[in-house]
């Protein structure tokens, strides 16, 4: 269900719809996490049990942290916790790798059988989830009883799939006053939503119908065709990664949550290092911060 499809629309006026029609808090929290549950689980229902072990494993470690006093029991539970996150993340990221390697090393022809699907969004619920842990320990959040609460810091459907990476630190203080929002938050997110969709749709899409027949069978065209090509891919993961971001702020602002920036102009950068800090902006702090 992506941003820019019929159904994620559909999904949208209903969510909108109910968020509205909700008076009570709690419900639009319980509305919004079962909400995020759905859009999660409509392209594998199987892949919600993953998202709820990963979430429920992360509370139940970061409870134990917060009140465990010892140093050294607290590094561990950290370091259990972590390897298991980092466990989870490996094997789905690079499970189909080692069977490939595997099968080619044995003349194994047919490994369709064991591959492994790649559930959408596990990087960044995996990253949230680990830098709840981190900040748990460093005592730099309250842990977050609320299991509700956590699961949708976790599971909030506008971010899942393309981020912004949302640090703990940014996101659960914001459960902590009522769920409301407000004209100026409707009409900004609603703004940032269709400049990420015009990013996406009429740049990246467009671009990609260039650049994708060049990348297939570069021998066949010229070296400047190449060269545009090279620039237009620049300008399509572009498009294509910061529109999504930006879809996501936009959804965030319309739901009365502020979600940070992904992305600043990263293409007028005038060094490596700058480019870094431009391009990807909440893997870049999350890096700094782990």
């Amino acid at each position: 269900m992506i941003f820019s499809s019929l159904t994620f629309f559909v999904f949208l006026a209903v969510v909108l719809g109910l968020y509205r029609a909700l008076r009570g808090d709690q419900q639009r929290r319980w509305m919004l996490l079962f909400a995020s549950w759905f859009y999660y689980g409509w392209w594998n229902p199987w892949f919600l049990g993953l998202i709820l072990m990963s979430t429920l494993w992360g509370y139940a470690f970061a409870l134990k942290i917060g009140e465990e006093s010892d140093p050294l029991r607290r590094k561990r539970l950290l370091a259990v916790a972590l390897v298991c996150d980092l466990f989870l993340l490996g094997y789905f990221k690079y499970a189909n790798f080692f069977i490939d390697s595997f099968a080619q090393a044995f003349g194994i022809t047919n490994t369709t059988i064991l591959e492994v699907l790649l559930p959408p969004g596990i990087s960044f619920f995996t990253f949230q989830s680990m830098s709840y842990l981190i900040d748990v320990y460093r005592r730099e959040i309250v842990v977050c009883h609320s299991l509700r609460d956590y699961m949708l810091f976790v599971a909030f459907f506008p971010q899942l799939f393309a981020g912004p990476i949302v640090r703990a630190t940014e996101f659960l203080p914001q459960l902590l006053k009522p769920l409301t929002t407000t004209r100026e938050n409707v009409a900004i997110g609603f703004q940032l939503f269709l400049l990420g969709l015009v990013q996406k749709l009429v740049f990246a899409d467009n671009v990609a119908t260039f650049v994708d027949p060049v990348f297939k069978a570069p021998a066949l065209y010229d070296t400047a065709t190449l060269w545009l090509a090279m620039g237009g891919y620049s300008l399509q993961i572009f498009c294509d990664f910061a529109g999504y971001s930006l879809m996501a702020i936009g959804l965030g602002r319309v739901l009365g949550f502020t979600l940070p920036q992904n992305f600043d102009m990263p293409y007028v950068s005038r060094s490596i290092t700058e480019f870094w800090r431009r391009w990807h902006m909440s893997l870049s702090r999350w890096l700094r911060c782990a």
